[in-house]
Protein backbone atom coordinates (compact mmCIF):
# COMPACT_ATOMS: atom_id res chain seq x y z
CA UNK A 1 0.00 0.00 0.00
CA UNK A 2 1.37 3.38 -0.94
CA UNK A 3 1.87 6.38 1.31
CA UNK A 4 -1.34 8.25 1.97
CA UNK A 5 -1.78 11.88 2.80
CA UNK A 6 -4.86 13.88 2.01
CA UNK A 7 -4.63 16.26 -0.96
CA UNK A 8 -6.96 18.54 0.92
CA UNK A 9 -4.78 21.41 2.18
CA UNK A 10 -6.83 21.60 5.35
CA UNK A 11 -6.01 18.03 6.36
CA UNK A 12 -3.05 17.13 8.50
CA UNK A 13 -3.94 13.47 9.02
CA UNK A 14 -1.72 10.66 7.78
CA UNK A 15 -2.23 6.91 7.64
CA UNK A 16 0.30 4.28 8.58
CA UNK A 17 1.73 2.37 5.66
CA UNK A 18 3.48 -0.83 4.84
CA UNK A 19 6.44 -0.81 2.50
CA UNK A 20 5.87 -1.83 -1.09
CA UNK A 21 8.76 -1.20 -3.42
CA UNK A 22 6.68 -1.89 -6.48
CA UNK A 23 4.59 1.21 -5.90
CA UNK A 24 5.77 4.65 -6.93
CA UNK A 25 4.34 7.31 -4.66
CA UNK A 26 6.62 9.88 -6.19
CA UNK A 27 5.23 9.28 -9.65
CA UNK A 28 1.67 9.43 -8.34
CA UNK A 29 2.42 12.77 -6.71
CA UNK A 30 4.38 14.35 -9.51
CA UNK A 31 2.40 13.03 -12.43
CA UNK A 32 -1.07 12.99 -10.86
CA UNK A 33 -3.82 14.22 -13.09
CA UNK A 34 -6.87 15.73 -11.39
CA UNK A 35 -6.36 19.42 -10.69
CA UNK A 36 -2.57 19.44 -10.88
CA UNK A 37 -1.75 20.11 -14.48
CA UNK A 38 -4.42 18.18 -16.32
CA UNK A 39 -4.08 19.00 -19.99
CA UNK A 40 -7.76 18.28 -20.48
CA UNK A 41 -8.85 21.49 -18.76
CA UNK A 42 -10.17 24.05 -21.20
CA UNK A 43 -7.78 26.73 -19.99
CA UNK A 44 -4.78 24.35 -20.26
CA UNK A 45 -4.94 23.74 -24.01
CA UNK A 46 -1.87 24.91 -25.86
CA UNK A 47 -2.38 24.85 -29.60
CA UNK A 48 0.85 25.18 -31.55
CA UNK A 49 -1.11 26.29 -34.59
CA UNK A 50 -1.86 29.56 -32.82
CA UNK A 51 1.84 30.50 -32.37
CA UNK A 52 1.70 33.10 -35.13
CA UNK A 53 -1.19 34.94 -33.50
CA UNK A 54 0.70 34.94 -30.19
CA UNK A 55 3.98 36.19 -31.57
CA UNK A 56 3.79 39.54 -29.77
CA UNK A 57 4.20 39.27 -25.98
CA UNK A 58 2.16 41.58 -23.78
CA UNK A 59 1.88 42.83 -20.20
CA UNK A 60 -1.22 42.32 -18.13
CA UNK A 61 -2.73 44.03 -15.11
CA UNK A 62 -4.47 41.57 -12.81
CA UNK A 63 -7.37 42.91 -10.73
CA UNK A 64 -8.53 39.63 -9.21
CA UNK A 65 -11.68 39.47 -11.32
CA UNK A 66 -10.86 39.09 -15.01
CA UNK A 67 -8.81 35.92 -14.60
CA UNK A 68 -10.55 34.29 -17.55
CA UNK A 69 -9.30 37.05 -19.84
CA UNK A 70 -5.58 36.46 -19.23
CA UNK A 71 -3.90 36.30 -22.68
CA UNK A 72 -2.07 33.09 -23.54
CA UNK A 73 1.02 35.04 -24.59
CA UNK A 74 1.28 37.21 -21.47
CA UNK A 75 4.90 37.88 -20.50
CA UNK A 76 4.58 40.32 -17.59
CA UNK A 77 1.92 40.52 -14.86
CA UNK A 78 1.36 43.29 -12.36
CA UNK A 79 -1.15 42.84 -9.52
CA UNK A 80 -3.40 45.74 -8.67
CA UNK A 81 -3.40 46.89 -5.03
CA UNK A 82 -6.96 45.66 -4.43
CA UNK A 83 -6.17 41.99 -5.07
CA UNK A 84 -6.52 39.77 -2.01
CA UNK A 85 -6.77 36.32 -3.58
CA UNK A 86 -5.10 35.00 -6.69
CA UNK A 87 -7.68 32.64 -8.12
CA UNK A 88 -6.95 29.02 -9.00
CA UNK A 89 -5.35 28.32 -12.40
CA UNK A 90 -5.31 32.00 -13.31
CA UNK A 91 -1.92 31.88 -15.08
CA UNK A 92 -1.68 28.14 -15.62
CA UNK A 93 0.17 27.14 -18.82
CA UNK A 94 1.22 30.71 -19.66
CA UNK A 95 4.44 29.45 -21.19
CA UNK A 96 5.77 32.94 -21.98
CA UNK A 97 5.24 34.45 -18.54
CA UNK A 98 8.59 35.81 -17.32
CA UNK A 99 7.91 38.41 -14.62
CA UNK A 100 5.28 38.74 -11.86
CA UNK A 101 4.82 41.73 -9.54
CA UNK A 102 2.57 40.79 -6.61
CA UNK A 103 0.95 43.47 -4.50
CA UNK A 104 1.17 44.05 -0.75
CA UNK A 105 -2.16 42.91 0.65
CA UNK A 106 -2.35 39.70 -1.33
CA UNK A 107 -3.35 36.90 1.06
CA UNK A 108 -3.66 33.67 -0.93
CA UNK A 109 -1.94 32.27 -4.01
CA UNK A 110 -4.53 29.90 -5.41
CA UNK A 111 -4.27 26.30 -6.51
CA UNK A 112 -2.24 25.80 -9.73
CA UNK A 113 -2.06 29.57 -10.13
CA UNK A 114 1.26 29.45 -12.02
CA UNK A 115 1.29 25.78 -12.93
CA UNK A 116 3.76 25.07 -15.79
CA UNK A 117 4.83 28.68 -16.32
CA UNK A 118 8.06 27.43 -17.81
CA UNK A 119 9.71 30.80 -18.47
CA UNK A 120 9.18 32.16 -14.95
CA UNK A 121 12.58 32.56 -13.27
CA UNK A 122 12.08 34.68 -10.13
CA UNK A 123 9.25 34.97 -7.62
CA UNK A 124 8.99 37.25 -4.59
CA UNK A 125 6.06 36.47 -2.33
CA UNK A 126 4.95 39.50 -0.25
CA UNK A 127 4.68 39.17 3.56
CA UNK A 128 0.91 39.55 3.43
CA UNK A 129 0.60 36.09 1.80
CA UNK A 130 -0.14 33.40 4.41
CA UNK A 131 -1.08 30.47 2.17
CA UNK A 132 0.46 29.07 -1.00
CA UNK A 133 -2.07 26.54 -2.27
CA UNK A 134 -1.51 23.17 -3.88
CA UNK A 135 0.44 23.14 -7.13
CA UNK A 136 0.79 26.94 -7.23
CA UNK A 137 4.22 26.83 -8.93
CA UNK A 138 4.17 23.21 -10.02
CA UNK A 139 6.51 22.42 -12.90
CA UNK A 140 7.86 25.94 -13.29
CA UNK A 141 10.86 24.35 -14.95
CA UNK A 142 13.10 27.43 -15.08
CA UNK A 143 12.31 28.92 -11.69
CA UNK A 144 15.72 29.79 -10.21
CA UNK A 145 14.95 31.46 -6.90
CA UNK A 146 12.00 32.08 -4.62
CA UNK A 147 11.77 34.72 -1.92
CA UNK A 148 9.30 33.59 0.74
CA UNK A 149 8.55 36.27 3.34
CA UNK A 150 7.67 36.06 7.02
CA UNK A 151 3.91 35.84 7.29
CA UNK A 152 3.57 32.72 5.21
CA UNK A 153 2.04 29.85 7.23
CA UNK A 154 1.53 26.93 4.86
CA UNK A 155 3.34 25.70 1.76
CA UNK A 156 0.75 23.57 0.02
CA UNK A 157 1.06 20.14 -1.54
CA UNK A 158 3.22 20.08 -4.69
CA UNK A 159 3.50 23.87 -4.49
CA UNK A 160 7.01 23.85 -6.00
CA UNK A 161 7.29 20.24 -7.15
CA UNK A 162 9.22 19.67 -10.36
CA UNK A 163 10.89 23.07 -10.26
CA UNK A 164 14.00 21.33 -11.53
CA UNK A 165 16.24 24.43 -11.64
CA UNK A 166 15.41 25.81 -8.22
CA UNK A 167 18.67 25.81 -6.24
CA UNK A 168 17.99 27.44 -2.87
CA UNK A 169 15.02 27.86 -0.53
CA UNK A 170 14.65 29.53 2.84
CA UNK A 171 11.42 28.60 4.59
CA UNK A 172 10.32 31.49 6.89
CA UNK A 173 9.88 30.99 10.63
CA UNK A 174 6.14 31.62 10.32
CA UNK A 175 5.62 28.48 8.23
CA UNK A 176 4.18 25.67 10.38
CA UNK A 177 3.82 22.96 7.73
CA UNK A 178 5.40 21.91 4.47
CA UNK A 179 2.80 19.71 2.85
CA UNK A 180 2.82 16.69 0.61
CA UNK A 181 5.48 16.80 -2.11
CA UNK A 182 5.89 20.56 -1.77
CA UNK A 183 9.46 20.50 -3.15
CA UNK A 184 9.52 16.98 -4.58
CA UNK A 185 11.82 16.37 -7.52
CA UNK A 186 13.54 19.76 -7.32
CA UNK A 187 16.67 18.13 -8.65
CA UNK A 188 18.93 21.20 -8.50
CA UNK A 189 17.92 22.13 -4.94
CA UNK A 190 21.16 22.03 -2.95
CA UNK A 191 20.42 24.35 0.00
CA UNK A 192 17.32 24.32 2.19
CA UNK A 193 17.08 26.47 5.31
CA UNK A 194 14.33 25.54 7.74
CA UNK A 195 13.59 27.91 10.64
CA UNK A 196 12.33 27.42 14.17
CA UNK A 197 8.53 27.42 14.16
CA UNK A 198 8.08 24.66 11.59
CA UNK A 199 6.01 21.79 13.05
CA UNK A 200 5.80 19.19 10.32
CA UNK A 201 7.74 18.14 7.23
CA UNK A 202 5.11 16.42 5.13
CA UNK A 203 4.96 13.27 3.03
CA UNK A 204 7.47 13.36 0.16
CA UNK A 205 8.14 17.02 0.98
CA UNK A 206 11.71 16.92 -0.40
CA UNK A 207 11.66 13.57 -2.16
CA UNK A 208 14.14 13.12 -5.02
CA UNK A 209 15.95 16.40 -4.35
CA UNK A 210 19.05 14.67 -5.65
CA UNK A 211 21.44 17.61 -5.05
CA UNK A 212 20.43 18.36 -1.47
CA UNK A 213 23.60 18.04 0.64
CA UNK A 214 22.60 18.96 4.20
CA UNK A 215 19.45 19.53 6.22
CA UNK A 216 19.07 20.95 9.72
CA UNK A 217 15.75 20.04 11.31
CA UNK A 218 14.52 22.74 13.75
CA UNK A 219 13.69 21.82 17.34
CA UNK A 220 10.02 22.72 16.77
CA UNK A 221 9.52 19.97 14.18
CA UNK A 222 7.56 17.08 15.67
CA UNK A 223 7.24 14.81 12.64
CA UNK A 224 9.35 13.91 9.65
CA UNK A 225 6.62 12.29 7.58
CA UNK A 226 6.63 9.30 5.28
CA UNK A 227 9.26 9.46 2.53
CA UNK A 228 9.96 13.11 3.34
CA UNK A 229 13.56 12.85 2.12
CA UNK A 230 13.47 9.62 0.14
CA UNK A 231 15.95 9.34 -2.72
CA UNK A 232 17.88 12.44 -1.71
CA UNK A 233 20.92 10.64 -3.04
CA UNK A 234 23.46 13.41 -2.26
CA UNK A 235 22.27 14.04 1.31
CA UNK A 236 25.36 13.51 3.47
CA UNK A 237 24.40 14.99 6.82
CA UNK A 238 21.19 15.54 8.81
CA UNK A 239 21.25 17.62 11.99
CA UNK A 240 18.36 16.70 14.27
CA UNK A 241 18.01 18.25 17.73
CA UNK A 242 15.81 17.52 20.72
CA UNK A 243 12.11 18.05 20.01
CA UNK A 244 11.46 15.60 17.18
CA UNK A 245 9.10 12.81 18.21
CA UNK A 246 8.45 10.77 15.06
CA UNK A 247 10.44 9.55 12.07
CA UNK A 248 7.90 7.92 9.79
CA UNK A 249 8.03 5.16 7.18
CA UNK A 250 10.85 5.41 4.64
CA UNK A 251 11.62 8.99 5.72
CA UNK A 252 15.24 8.70 4.54
CA UNK A 253 14.87 5.75 2.20
CA UNK A 254 17.54 5.65 -0.48
CA UNK A 255 19.72 8.45 0.94
CA UNK A 256 22.80 6.73 -0.42
CA UNK A 257 25.32 9.35 0.80
CA UNK A 258 24.11 9.63 4.41
CA UNK A 259 26.96 8.44 6.66
CA UNK A 260 25.87 9.10 10.26
CA UNK A 261 22.64 9.88 12.10
CA UNK A 262 21.98 10.97 15.69
CA UNK A 263 18.55 10.10 17.09
CA UNK A 264 17.33 12.65 19.69
CA UNK A 265 16.05 11.38 23.04
CA UNK A 266 12.63 12.95 22.31
CA UNK A 267 12.00 10.52 19.44
CA UNK A 268 9.39 7.99 20.51
CA UNK A 269 9.04 6.00 17.30
CA UNK A 270 11.13 5.19 14.25
CA UNK A 271 8.78 3.60 11.73
CA UNK A 272 9.67 0.65 9.49
CA UNK A 273 12.13 1.18 6.64
CA UNK A 274 12.98 4.70 7.86
CA UNK A 275 16.62 4.33 6.75
CA UNK A 276 16.37 1.45 4.31
CA UNK A 277 18.99 1.34 1.57
CA UNK A 278 21.13 4.04 3.07
CA UNK A 279 24.19 2.35 1.59
CA UNK A 280 26.82 4.60 3.21
CA UNK A 281 25.30 4.75 6.68
CA UNK A 282 28.10 3.59 8.99
CA UNK A 283 27.00 4.92 12.38
CA UNK A 284 23.71 5.45 14.22
CA UNK A 285 23.76 7.16 17.61
CA UNK A 286 20.72 6.09 19.58
CA UNK A 287 20.00 8.31 22.62
CA UNK A 288 21.14 7.65 26.21
CA UNK A 289 17.62 8.17 27.60
CA UNK A 290 13.97 8.27 26.61
CA UNK A 291 11.71 5.50 25.40
CA UNK A 292 12.14 4.56 21.77
CA UNK A 293 10.43 1.97 19.61
CA UNK A 294 12.21 0.88 16.44
CA UNK A 295 10.06 -0.67 13.73
CA UNK A 296 10.80 -3.60 11.48
CA UNK A 297 13.55 -3.34 8.86
CA UNK A 298 14.45 0.23 9.80
CA UNK A 299 18.02 -0.45 8.64
CA UNK A 300 17.22 -2.88 5.84
CA UNK A 301 19.88 -2.68 3.13
CA UNK A 302 22.25 -0.49 5.20
CA UNK A 303 25.17 -2.56 3.98
CA UNK A 304 27.86 -0.39 5.64
CA UNK A 305 26.43 -0.12 9.16
CA UNK A 306 28.98 -0.99 11.84
CA UNK A 307 28.61 1.39 14.80
CA UNK A 308 25.59 1.24 17.12
CA UNK A 309 24.92 0.86 20.83
CA UNK A 310 21.49 -0.10 22.18
CA UNK A 311 20.32 0.77 25.69
CA UNK A 312 17.59 -1.28 27.45
CA UNK A 313 15.04 1.50 26.93
CA UNK A 314 15.26 1.03 23.15
CA UNK A 315 12.77 -1.63 22.12
CA UNK A 316 11.74 -3.26 18.88
CA UNK A 317 8.13 -3.62 17.82
CA UNK A 318 6.99 -7.22 18.52
CA UNK A 319 10.62 -8.38 18.57
CA UNK A 320 10.88 -7.69 14.86
CA UNK A 321 14.19 -7.69 13.01
CA UNK A 322 15.31 -4.08 12.62
CA UNK A 323 18.03 -4.99 10.09
CA UNK A 324 16.21 -7.24 7.62
CA UNK A 325 12.82 -7.12 5.93
CA UNK A 326 10.55 -10.13 6.24
CA UNK A 327 9.43 -9.56 2.65
CA UNK A 328 11.21 -12.21 0.55
CA UNK A 329 10.99 -9.93 -2.46
CA UNK A 330 13.18 -7.29 -0.83
CA UNK A 331 16.57 -8.94 -0.69
CA UNK A 332 19.56 -6.95 0.50
CA UNK A 333 23.15 -7.82 1.42
CA UNK A 334 23.84 -8.13 5.17
CA UNK A 335 25.58 -5.27 6.93
CA UNK A 336 28.96 -5.83 8.66
CA UNK A 337 27.29 -6.23 12.06
CA UNK A 338 25.10 -9.05 10.77
CA UNK A 339 28.10 -10.73 9.16
CA UNK A 340 30.08 -10.54 12.40
CA UNK A 341 27.20 -11.61 14.65
CA UNK A 342 24.76 -13.65 12.55
CA UNK A 343 21.35 -14.39 14.07
CA UNK A 344 20.27 -17.95 14.57
CA UNK A 345 16.53 -17.26 14.43
CA UNK A 346 14.10 -15.04 12.53
CA UNK A 347 14.75 -12.07 14.81
CA UNK A 348 17.94 -10.10 15.39
CA UNK A 349 17.90 -10.80 19.14
CA UNK A 350 21.46 -12.16 19.16
CA UNK A 351 22.85 -9.12 17.46
CA UNK A 352 20.81 -6.78 19.66
CA UNK A 353 22.07 -8.55 22.78
CA UNK A 354 25.63 -8.01 21.59
CA UNK A 355 24.95 -4.33 20.91
CA UNK A 356 23.35 -3.89 24.33
CA UNK A 357 26.44 -5.33 26.02
CA UNK A 358 28.95 -3.76 23.70
CA UNK A 359 30.24 -1.16 26.14
CA UNK A 360 30.04 -3.21 29.33
CA UNK A 361 32.83 -2.03 31.65
CA UNK A 362 34.00 0.44 28.97
CA UNK A 363 33.00 3.89 30.28
CA UNK A 364 35.38 5.74 27.93
CA UNK A 365 33.77 4.15 24.87
CA UNK A 366 30.28 4.93 26.16
CA UNK A 367 31.13 8.61 26.79
CA UNK A 368 32.64 8.99 23.32
CA UNK A 369 29.57 7.38 21.75
CA UNK A 370 27.20 9.78 23.52
CA UNK A 371 29.38 12.90 23.26
CA UNK A 372 27.12 14.52 20.63
CA UNK A 373 24.16 14.29 23.07
CA UNK A 374 25.74 16.39 25.82
CA UNK A 375 27.35 19.78 26.19
CA UNK A 376 31.11 19.65 25.43
CA UNK A 377 32.07 20.82 28.94
CA UNK A 378 30.08 17.98 30.55
CA UNK A 379 31.53 15.39 28.19
CA UNK A 380 35.10 16.54 28.78
CA UNK A 381 34.62 16.31 32.55
CA UNK A 382 33.09 12.83 32.31
CA UNK A 383 35.82 11.63 29.98
CA UNK A 384 38.63 12.83 32.26
CA UNK A 385 37.05 11.00 35.20
CA UNK A 386 36.51 7.80 33.17
CA UNK A 387 40.11 7.74 31.95
CA UNK A 388 41.30 7.97 35.55
CA UNK A 389 39.33 4.79 36.28
CA UNK A 390 40.28 2.97 33.05
CA UNK A 391 43.81 4.08 32.26
CA UNK A 392 44.74 1.01 30.22
CA UNK A 393 43.63 1.34 26.57
CA UNK A 394 40.84 -1.10 25.71
CA UNK A 395 38.77 -2.18 22.73
CA UNK A 396 35.10 -3.16 22.55
CA UNK A 397 33.47 -6.26 21.07
CA UNK A 398 33.94 -4.82 17.57
CA UNK A 399 37.64 -4.19 18.11
CA UNK A 400 37.05 -0.44 18.19
CA UNK A 401 38.96 2.02 20.33
CA UNK A 402 37.53 5.32 21.60
CA UNK A 403 39.31 6.90 18.62
CA UNK A 404 37.11 4.84 16.29
CA UNK A 405 33.98 5.93 18.15
CA UNK A 406 34.88 9.62 17.85
CA UNK A 407 35.71 9.23 14.17
CA UNK A 408 32.23 7.79 13.59
CA UNK A 409 30.39 10.53 15.48
CA UNK A 410 27.94 12.91 13.83
CA UNK A 411 29.61 15.86 15.55
CA UNK A 412 33.05 14.84 16.89
CA UNK A 413 34.69 17.04 19.53
CA UNK A 414 38.35 17.66 18.72
CA UNK A 415 39.19 18.36 22.37
CA UNK A 416 38.10 14.83 23.31
CA UNK A 417 40.50 13.45 20.74
CA UNK A 418 43.33 15.50 22.26
CA UNK A 419 42.44 14.22 25.74
CA UNK A 420 42.58 10.62 24.55
CA UNK A 421 45.89 11.20 22.82
CA UNK A 422 47.37 12.63 26.02
CA UNK A 423 46.57 9.46 27.97
CA UNK A 424 46.86 6.65 25.42
CA UNK A 425 49.89 5.54 23.34
CA UNK A 426 50.17 6.80 19.78
CA UNK A 427 49.90 3.33 18.25
CA UNK A 428 46.47 2.94 19.90
CA UNK A 429 45.15 5.66 17.57
CA UNK A 430 46.24 3.55 14.58
CA UNK A 431 44.70 0.31 15.80
CA UNK A 432 42.43 -1.56 13.38
CA UNK A 433 38.97 -2.78 14.31
CA UNK A 434 37.34 -6.11 13.51
CA UNK A 435 36.98 -5.17 9.84
CA UNK A 436 40.55 -3.89 9.49
CA UNK A 437 39.65 -0.17 9.59
CA UNK A 438 41.60 2.50 11.48
CA UNK A 439 40.05 5.70 12.87
CA UNK A 440 41.51 7.56 9.90
CA UNK A 441 39.64 5.27 7.53
CA UNK A 442 36.38 6.22 9.21
CA UNK A 443 37.26 9.91 9.15
CA UNK A 444 37.80 9.65 5.40
CA UNK A 445 34.38 8.00 5.14
CA UNK A 446 32.68 10.42 7.53
CA UNK A 447 34.13 13.53 5.86
CA UNK A 448 30.81 15.39 5.97
CA UNK A 449 30.36 17.97 8.70
CA UNK A 450 32.64 20.82 9.69
CA UNK A 451 33.42 19.05 12.95
CA UNK A 452 34.44 15.78 11.27
CA UNK A 453 36.61 17.68 8.79
CA UNK A 454 38.31 19.49 11.68
CA UNK A 455 38.98 16.21 13.47
CA UNK A 456 40.31 14.73 10.23
CA UNK A 457 42.78 17.62 9.94
CA UNK A 458 43.88 17.36 13.57
CA UNK A 459 44.25 13.58 13.32
CA UNK A 460 46.54 13.87 10.34
CA UNK A 461 48.61 16.67 11.86
CA UNK A 462 49.07 15.06 15.27
CA UNK A 463 48.96 11.32 14.71
CA UNK A 464 50.23 10.90 11.15
CA UNK A 465 52.92 13.58 11.24
CA UNK A 466 54.04 12.63 14.74
CA UNK A 467 54.19 9.00 13.69
CA UNK A 468 56.30 9.81 10.65
CA UNK A 469 58.75 11.84 12.71
CA UNK A 470 59.52 8.95 15.03
CA UNK A 471 59.41 6.21 12.39
CA UNK A 472 62.10 4.87 10.09
CA UNK A 473 61.50 5.26 6.37
CA UNK A 474 60.32 1.63 5.80
CA UNK A 475 57.84 2.15 8.64
CA UNK A 476 56.11 5.17 7.13
CA UNK A 477 56.14 3.55 3.73
CA UNK A 478 54.31 0.49 5.08
CA UNK A 479 51.81 2.59 7.04
CA UNK A 480 50.89 4.78 4.06
CA UNK A 481 50.54 1.70 1.88
CA UNK A 482 48.17 0.19 4.44
CA UNK A 483 46.08 3.35 4.25
CA UNK A 484 45.86 3.02 0.47
CA UNK A 485 44.93 -0.65 0.70
CA UNK A 486 42.21 -0.08 3.29
CA UNK A 487 40.56 2.57 1.14
CA UNK A 488 40.85 0.51 -2.04
CA UNK A 489 38.71 -2.16 -0.35
CA UNK A 490 35.70 0.12 -0.69
CA UNK A 491 36.54 1.50 -4.12
CA UNK A 492 33.63 -0.17 -5.86
CA UNK A 493 31.03 0.93 -3.36
CA UNK A 494 32.50 4.38 -2.79
CA UNK A 495 33.93 5.27 -6.16
CA UNK A 496 33.21 8.95 -5.56
CA UNK A 497 35.92 8.88 -2.87
CA UNK A 498 38.55 7.99 -5.42
CA UNK A 499 39.89 11.55 -5.37
CA UNK A 500 40.86 11.05 -1.72
CA UNK A 501 43.44 8.47 -2.77
CA UNK A 502 45.43 11.15 -4.55
CA UNK A 503 46.30 12.78 -1.23
CA UNK A 504 47.70 9.55 0.16
CA UNK A 505 49.65 8.77 -3.00
CA UNK A 506 51.12 12.28 -2.95
CA UNK A 507 52.41 11.63 0.58
CA UNK A 508 53.92 8.36 -0.57
CA UNK A 509 55.60 10.00 -3.59
CA UNK A 510 56.94 12.82 -1.45
CA UNK A 511 58.71 10.49 0.94
CA UNK A 512 59.93 8.24 -1.85
CA UNK A 513 61.62 11.25 -3.44
CA UNK A 514 63.03 12.23 -0.06
CA UNK A 515 64.47 8.74 0.31
CA UNK A 516 65.86 8.80 -3.23
CA UNK A 517 67.37 12.23 -2.62
CA UNK A 518 69.22 11.09 0.48
CA UNK A 519 70.45 7.90 -1.19
CA UNK A 520 71.65 9.69 -4.34
CA UNK A 521 73.41 12.41 -2.39
CA UNK A 522 75.22 9.89 -0.18
CA UNK A 523 76.31 7.89 -3.22
CA UNK A 524 77.78 10.92 -4.97
CA UNK A 525 79.46 12.06 -1.77
CA UNK A 526 81.03 8.65 -1.23
CA UNK A 527 82.19 8.48 -4.83
CA UNK A 528 83.90 11.85 -4.44
CA UNK A 529 85.79 10.65 -1.37
CA UNK A 530 86.76 7.37 -3.06
CA UNK A 531 88.17 9.25 -6.04
CA UNK A 532 90.70 10.90 -3.77
CA UNK A 533 92.96 7.98 -2.88
CA UNK A 534 94.62 9.85 -0.07
CA UNK A 535 91.36 10.48 1.68
CA UNK A 536 90.03 7.07 0.78
CA UNK A 537 92.98 5.42 2.49
CA UNK A 538 92.51 7.48 5.64
CA UNK A 539 88.75 7.85 5.55
CA UNK A 540 88.37 6.62 9.06
CA UNK A 541 90.77 9.23 10.38
CA UNK A 542 89.79 12.13 8.14
CA UNK A 543 88.54 15.23 9.79
CA UNK A 544 84.90 16.29 9.70
CA UNK A 545 85.85 19.39 7.72
CA UNK A 546 87.51 17.32 4.97
CA UNK A 547 84.49 15.04 4.67
CA UNK A 548 82.15 18.03 4.44
CA UNK A 549 84.33 19.60 1.76
CA UNK A 550 83.70 16.58 -0.43
CA UNK A 551 79.97 16.86 0.23
CA UNK A 552 79.90 20.47 -0.90
CA UNK A 553 82.04 19.86 -3.99
CA UNK A 554 80.75 16.48 -5.14
CA UNK A 555 78.13 18.00 -7.45
CA UNK A 556 75.10 16.58 -5.62
CA UNK A 557 73.50 20.00 -5.52
CA UNK A 558 73.36 19.88 -9.33
CA UNK A 559 72.96 16.19 -10.07
CA UNK A 560 70.37 15.16 -7.46
CA UNK A 561 67.61 17.73 -8.25
CA UNK A 562 67.92 17.20 -12.00
CA UNK A 563 68.00 13.41 -11.82
CA UNK A 564 65.01 13.31 -9.48
CA UNK A 565 63.12 15.78 -11.64
CA UNK A 566 63.74 13.59 -14.68
CA UNK A 567 62.70 10.44 -12.82
CA UNK A 568 59.60 12.15 -11.50
CA UNK A 569 58.52 13.20 -14.99
CA UNK A 570 59.23 9.73 -16.36
CA UNK A 571 57.07 8.23 -13.60
CA UNK A 572 54.17 10.53 -14.43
Amino acid sequence: MAAVESDDDSSNATMSISFDDSSSDEESILEEESTVGSLSDSESEHDEDDDETHSSLISFSYDGENHLDVPDNVSHVRFESSVRTLRRKTFQFRFNLRAVEMNEGLRVIGQDAFNSCECLQHISVPPSVDDIKRGSFYRCMNLLDVNLSNGLKVIGARAFAHCVNLTRVKVPSTVVEIRKGAFANCRALSTVELCEGLLRIGVLAFASCSNLLFIAVPSTVREIAERAFQDCSALRSVAVVEGLSMIENCAFRGCFSLTTFRVPSTVRMIDPYAFCWCDSLISVELPPSGSQFIGAAVFHGCESLRNMFVEPHVRTVRNSDIFVSSDPGLEAPPNPLQEKFPSSDESDSGLLDMLRGRFDFLPVHRICYYQAHYAPSITRRLLAAAIEVKRAPQVDKLGMTPFHILALSTNPDVSLFSTLLDHYPLKFAWRKDTWGFTPLDYLEWNYTTRASKALHHVFRKTVVDRGLKVSLIPRWKDEVQLEVNSLVKDLRRHAKRRHKFGHIYSILSKYELMEATSTAELAVWKASMNNDLAIASTASSSSTEERLDHRYTCGANVIVPNVLFFLGKAQL
